[in-house]
């Protein structure tokens, strides 16, 4: 190639080259104190503000019929002191920018904005939008984030949520206005409204079957019926039943005696049926029910005695009468076992019978010694603590009271050595020196 025909093919180059060299860079538009975004020069018609790259403001004239679009990048150069737009500034554009529609503002993704009824200041998606009076549309503002959180810090807060309200925006209390919620405002109108939807579900539901609460495999937890009656575990209950617990599978059956009563709690089970009752703090456990080898069962289940109890606390109540301590053994009215194991205590009567059993008798223990009163009114004397024979001290008597026949009071041990030596009494005494 000769050197003719090398410079006309750089020429073009040095010429393009040339021209880029003599653009100056700059945003299309002027960011006021506001916010809002100006384009228009008072009576600069074709003139537009620009905002050169070391951020100073000055206008220019938009030969290039370039969209205005804030902060869109554009070259334009000085000429005869005045700068002139040629063009976009592509190479400096961000990827997606804009389309060349009058300003430039593509339709928005989120459906609640419409350009009919938004204010004068909106904020989505991260972006602010600002009324432009001359275009008579709203305009994308590209404003920084800390210019986004101002605008959201100063706005004025919403006091209650409507239907209709959106977020961020105007509501029936303040028309025109920028507002936002506070999270304490969310959260009580979320509180509220749960409340209110529970509460009508069960209104209704109670009007129909009753109110259900399932676990997430569909399976029935708990079920209010008609009335208030409570189910657990089962569709059915007893009409006697105020709370019916069933294990699975079962089908609650009523009471063979509680007919009539309304205040019971059924617990149903299939060969065991029990109800716990359990002392956390101090690892206590009792028992009531029917056990696996067909009996009714009262029991504690832990190392500890079981009491009985009577009374409201007046007079004599509020007292245990009755023990079964671990063990085995068994106290009535009384605890002193005499270090034994698997024995019955029992303590003083109060007071002592007096009239006659009918179709029975009445065993009670009066100064130590066992008494039994039978229906004809004798009292024996089986277990002797008293009286002592006042002949040789002994307490081996046989005592017997009765109204009709009066009282009768004798010592074997002294009727034994009265009669002396016979097959049929042996006694043998003390050795001398020892207690008697």
């Amino acid at each position: 190639m000769n050197l003719k025909e090398r410079l006309r093919k750089a020429l073009p180059k040095a010429m393009t080259k040339a021209e880029l060299d003599s653009y100056e860079h700059a945003k299309l538009g002027r960011l006021n104190a506001d916010y809002s975004v100006t384009f228009a020069v008072p009576g600069r018609p074709d003139f537009t503000y620009v905002t050169k790259a070391d951020a100073t403001v000055t206008i220019a004239l938009n030969r290039g019929a370039v969209p205005l679009q804030y902060g869109l990048p554009v070259k334009m150069r000085l000429e005869a002191g005045v700068y002139v737009i040629y063009g976009r500034d592509r190479l400096r554009e961000a990827p997606g920018s804009g389309s060349d529609t009058a300003y430039a503002v593509p339709p928005h993704p989120h459906a609640f904005l419409s350009l009919s009824d938004v204010l004068p200041t909106d904020l989505a998606d991260g972006q602010i939008f600002m009324w432009d009076v001359t275009a008579g549309k709203m305009v994308n503002v590209d404003a920084p984030d800390a210019d986004v959180a101002a605008a959201i810090n100063a706005a004025a807060e919403k006091a209650t949520l409507h239907d209709d309200d959106r977020l961020g925006g105007t509501d029936s209390e303040a028309s025109g206005v920028l507002a936002w919620w506070k999270w304490s405002t969310i959260r009580t109108a979320i509180a509220n409204y749960l409340a209110t939807m529970l509460v009508t579900a069960i209104v209704r539901a109670a009007s129909v079957a009753g109110v259900r609460i399932e676990d997430d495999g569909g399976n029935l937890g708990i079920l209010v019926l008609d009335g208030g009656r409570v189910v657990i575990g089962t569709t059915t209950a007893p009409a006697t039943h105020a709370m019916t617990v069933a294990g699975p599978g079962v089908t609650p059956e009523g009471s063979a005696v509680l007919t009539t009563q309304t205040a019971v709690l059924g617990v149903h089970g299939d060969g065991h049926a029990y109800f716990m009752g359990r002392d956390v703090t101090n690892d206590i456990e009792f028992l009531v029910g029917t056990s696996t080898v067909g009996a009714a069962f009262l029991g504690a289940m832990t190392d500890h005695d079981l009491l009985f109890r009577a009374g409201n606390g007046a007079g004599a109540g509020n007292v245990t009468y009755g023990t079964l301590a671990r063990g085995g053994n068994w106290g009535f009215n009384s605890t002193q076992f005499g270090s034994g194991t698997k024995v019955y205590a029992f303590g003083n009567a109060s007071v002592i019978p007096t009239t006659n059993p009918t179709g029975g008798g009445v065993f009670f223990v009066q100064a130590g010694a066992a008494k039994w009163r039978g229906s004809s009114g004798t009292v024996t004397t089986f277990g002797p603590a008293e009286p002592h024979c006042p002949v040789c001290g002994a307490d081996y008597v046989v005592e017997y009271e009765n109204e009709q026949y009066g009282y009768f009071v004798m010592c074997l041990r002294c009727l034994a050595q009265e009669l002396g030596a016979r097959p049929w009494i042996n006694w043998q005494d003390k050795p001398s020196g020892e207690d008697q």
